[in-house]
């Protein structure tokens, strides 16, 4: 069976959905199992599992969109990673699979008035995905001597630590997760329900970037879009379309397309810092599993502190600012460090602008924000040094090693912000969903204001930052708002 749709300059579908994450895999299936005409546009490849055993900087090059970071402008930078190709980020996330905190759903119920994305409405399609995606715990077979630390850290300070639930079946510590699993173990977007969505008759073009969507009163009357490789200008005639592009990429489109002018106006996003522990014993971290555990003392506040990918290339990136003396020494007892990464919900928003051929993100700090950052790094830091290791390298411009907690509040005293590196993998509500005299760009049902035939179904619509993955959120908000769709159909 092949999925792929042949090209031809104009095309006309029943469905057409763009972008093949997390939000439009969903979407296709479902759609495709109801006895829809589904046509998928991605932008990026259609990668095979075989094809993920290549160099790390390749793979990046492959598989994210920039190669790897895409810079949102403020003071600091914040480098987001996202995927760019078939399967969407779920090819290259750790497979986290968290559902939506209840004070979160609280909150957007009670404050922000959205009434139909209660827990009760959401549990069914949280434990359909789970069971469809083979969430589950993995089990410490003694690999995961990170984990273990930190778990031993929690437990001396009386600190709530939990198993991470993944998206994995018989992970055998590849730990390439970041580069696309070549064992199938994290059950990606992929390997999951791409493939259940073509065997039910759904289609796909890969290396498709949608350009523009052309309005005509309040309906989507065609879609334009490119051929990445010939540059060949293809427009698609939908009845329906469903967008799935991410919080970047979507916003950017409907701004871009003059469809919504709020869109892009409140993205939201997580702030991380990495840092690089020294133990005394053998960690052997870049032979373990991702994570088995969060450390959730303060996920009320939105944090959380766990191991991360222990890739070389990965740790000597974190440490960049640091002289040659000090990578070579961590290259040389690498099996003696862990990498962890430390998440805050930030308040922070950034702004996607549709100035360029491609989208430009500015933001500005929010001054609660360098509370938050000084505050975890000390929280961090007492954490390790509970967890038995025996020296920190933080990702601040002119801050050395450190080996006692007292150095750690003497830093973060003095941090300013343009002189911590952080990243994001979690962006979110660029497109919020909500009522319309409050900026929201879509209603209850997904579809967007003011048109009949547009939907969105991917982390834009999130009303606000969830303080977690938000992959499980994305697939059970896309479960409910094509179910929706489906019903009032027939």
């Amino acid at each position: 069976m092949n999925p792929e749709q042949d090209v031809t300059a104009q095309m006309k579908c029943e469905y057409l959905v763009i972008g093949s994450g997390a939000g439009g895999s969903v979407v296709a299936r479902e759609l495709a199992r109801a006895g829809k005409e589904v046509l998928i546009a991605e932008e990026g490849n259609y990668f095979k599992t075989e094809d993920f055993n290549d160099s790390t900087a390749n793979q990046l090059m492959k598989l994210y969109r920039s190669g790897g970071v895409t810079p949102i402008i403020g003071k600091p930078i914040v480098g987001f990673a996202e995927g760019a190709c078939v399967g969407g980020s779920t090819v290259i996330n750790a497979g986290y699979f968290s559902r939506t905190p209840q004070r979160i759903l609280d909150h957007w119920n009670k404050d922000l008035n959205i009434r139909s994305y209660t827990m009760e409405d959401l549990i069914p399609h949280f434990e359909n995905v789970e069971r469809d995606l083979s969430v589950s715990i993995k089990k410490d077979d003694g690999s995961n001597k990170d984990s273990a630390a930190m778990e031993e850290g929690c437990r001396k300070l009386g600190w709530r630590i939990e198993p991470a639930p993944r998206v994995i079946k018989n992970c055998s510590n590849q730990n390439h997760c970041p580069t696309g699993c070549p064992t199938e173990a994290k059950r990606s977007m992929l390997i999951t329900y791409l493939p259940q969505a073509f065997e039910a008759g759904a289609k796909i073009i890969p290396n498709l970037r949608v350009t523009k969507i052309v309005k005509d009163k309040n309906r989507i009357r065609c879609v334009k879009a490119r051929v990445k490789a010939s540059g060949e200008e293809v427009t698609i005639h939908p009845d329906f379309v469903f967008l799935a592009g991410g919080a970047v990429q979507t916003p950017y489109l409907l701004k871009k397309s003059g469809v919504s002018k709020t869109a892009g106006e409140q993205l939201q996003f997580h702030m991380n810092f990495k840092v690089v522990a020294k133990f005394d014993h053998v960690v052997d971290a870049e032979n373990s599993t991702v994570s088995l555990n969060f450390m959730r003392e303060f996920e009320d506040e939105g944090t959380l502190v766990s191991p991360a990918n222990f890739r070389m290339p990965f740790v000597l990136s974190t440490l960049a600012h640091h002289d040659n003396s000090l990578l070579k020494q961590v290259f040389a007892e690498s099996n003696r460090y862990g990498l962890f990464v430390t998440q805050m919900q930030s308040k922070s928003m950034a702004r996607v602008h549709a100035t360029f051929g491609s989208p430009f993100m500015t933001y500005k700090f929010h001054k609660d924000d360098l509370r938050s950052l000084r505050l975890n790094m000390v929280r961090t830091g007492k954490l390790l040094f509970a967890s038995g290791c025996k020296e920190i390298l933080f990702p601040i411009q002119g801050m050395g090693p450190v080996s006692a907690l007292d150095e750690v509040e003497l830093a973060a005293d003095k941090l300013k912000p343009k002189d911590i590196e952080l990243v994001t993998v979690h962006a979110m509500s660029s497109c919020p969903m909500g009522h319309k005299d409050r900026g929201s760009v879509v209603d209850e049902n997904g579809k967007v204001y003011g048109y009949d035939n547009l939907f969105v179904c991917d982390a834009s619509i999130l009303p606000t930052n969830i303080g977690e993955s938000p992959q499980a959120t994305i697939m059970a908000f896309s479960h409910e708002i094509v179910d929706r769709h489906v019903n009032s159909r027939k």
